[in-house]
C-alpha cells in the first residue's frame, strides 16, 4: 500500500543519491585542487613541443601528491560512509527485530568487512 510506496521511494532516493554524491565529491575534489593554465589555439613549433613536453613532465611531479591526495581522501571517505552504513543496518536490526537477527546482521557484517579488508 501507501507505505510500501513510501519506503520504496526513500531508499531509490537514498541509492541514487549515493550515486550521485561520489561524483559530486569528486568534481568537487578536482575543482578545489586543480592547476590548470589556459590553453591557446595556436599551431606549435617543434621548438614549442620540446619545450611542453618537459613542462609536462613537471606538472606530472607536481601534480603526483595531490592526486595521490585526491584518491585518499575518496577512500577514507567511501569508507567511512560505508562504515556508517554497516552501523545503521546493525543498529536498525537490534531496534526493529528479534535479537538474533541482530547478531545474525553483526556477524553477515563483520563477515563481510573482513573480506573487504583483506582484497
Amino acid at each position: 500500500g501507501e507505505i510500501s510506496v513510501d519506503a520504496t521511494w526513500r531508499w531509490g532516493t537514498c541509492i541514487i543519491a549515493g550515486f550521485a554524491l561520489v561524483a559530486v565529491i569528486d568534481l568537487l575534489l578536482s575543482a578545489l585542487g586543480s592547476k590548470t593554465s589556459p590553453q591557446t589555439d595556436e599551431l606549435a613549433t617543434d621548438e614549442d613541443l620540446k619545450t611542453d613536453h618537459k613542462t609536462e613532465q613537471t606538472k606530472d611531479e607536481e601534480t603526483e601528491p595531490h592526486a595521490r591526495r585526491r584518491v585518499l581522501t575518496s577512500v577514507l571517505l567511501g569508507d567511512a560512509l560505508h562504515n556508517f552504513a554497516d552501523g545503521v543496518f546493525i543498529g536498525t536490526a537490534f531496534l526493529t527485530c528479534d535479537p538474533s537477527v541482530g547478531w545474525a546482521v553483526t556477524v553477515g557484517t563483520v563477515a563481510h568487512e573482513i573480506s573487504q579488508e583483506i582484497a
